[in-house]
């Protein structure tokens, strides 16, 4: 009797057993199962069966080798689970770390390139322009009045300056010791005496250094005949105190007149 008791307790173990390791141990841990089990069925045994023995005999059926063996393979398999953790987490730390770098990579400053420095042109020498030449002016030659003493003497005489009649033709040696001409040398002589003092006295010497010689001696002339008729005629010492002496350095002309300023103007115009 005990044994068919032994042999259907250990079938209901067995079977059991290899429902639990079938179903994957379900939502119960094979240990917890095992035990709930196994009291199920020795509490449905006959109350005549001491508690003791049925632990003893299953016991001696390798209930705990079962159970060994199904904690065995949960174990394994949380130890699966776990590596497999800490295999992907060491994966993912790794893809962090990898992905940390790529993006530190990604943003170092990149080196700016070396500004160049723009070339400071030369200062452009403005060229200097040469101011215009001014072509000299060519003076038109000038033409040379044609006068002679005779000419000069006549346009005197024709003009109004004098108060009376001029004499074309006087003494010229006379008035050569009156004015003290007898060592100059000269190549045309018009003498044309007037009323009192006023007369004409036309001379064209050979240099300019007879000319000026000629032109103090008629100056000294003009005084002494003034100092004369100072005493008596004073409109006279007049007329020889303003006197017109005209020197080009060729021709020197003496001109006595009631309007000396006239007559020098109208000299002036001969040359």
């Amino acid at each position: 009797m005990k044994l068919v008791k032994r042999s259907a307790i250990f079938a209901a173990l067995v079977i059991i057993a290899l429902g639990l390791v079938m179903s994957g141990c379900g939502k119960k841990t094979a240990d917890t199962v095992t035990t709930e089990e196994y009291r199920t069925v020795l509490t449905t045994e006959p109350a005549s069966e001491p508690a003791s023995e049925l632990a003893s005999e299953a016991a001696s059926l390798r209930i705990p080798t079962l159970a060994r063996q199904t904690t065995t393979k949960a174990t394994t398999t949380k130890a699966t689970t776990t590596k497999a953790a800490t295999t992907k987490a060491a994966t993912t730390t790794k893809a962090a770390t990898t992905k940390a770098t790529t993006t530190k990579a990604a943003t170092r400053p990149a080196t700016a390139a070396p500004t160049t420095r723009p070339v400071t042109a030369a200062p452009t020498t403005r060229p200097t322009t040469a101011a215009p030449t001014t072509r000299p002016t060519t003076a038109a030659p000038t033409t040379r009045k044609q006068v002679s003493a005779d000419s000069i003497a006549q346009a005197l005489m024709d003009s109004d300056v004098f108060s009376g009649e001029i004499i074309k033709g006087g003494n010229t040696k006379k008035i050569t010791r009156e004015v003290g001409l007898e060592d100059i040398s000269y190549s045309e002589m018009v003498y044309c005496p007037g009323v009192n003092s006023e007369m004409i006295l036309v001379l064209k010497v050979g240099s300019r250094e007879d000319a000026s010689a000629v032109a103090e001696k008629m100056k000294a002339y003009c005084k002494d005949t003034a100092d004369m008729y100072a005493s008596y005629n004073p409109v006279e010492t007049a007329k020889l105190n303003s006197a017109v002496i005209f020197n080009n350095g060729e021709y020197v002309i003496l001109c006595v007149s009631a309007d000396n300023a006239k007559a020098e103007t109208l000299i002036e115009k001969m040359f």
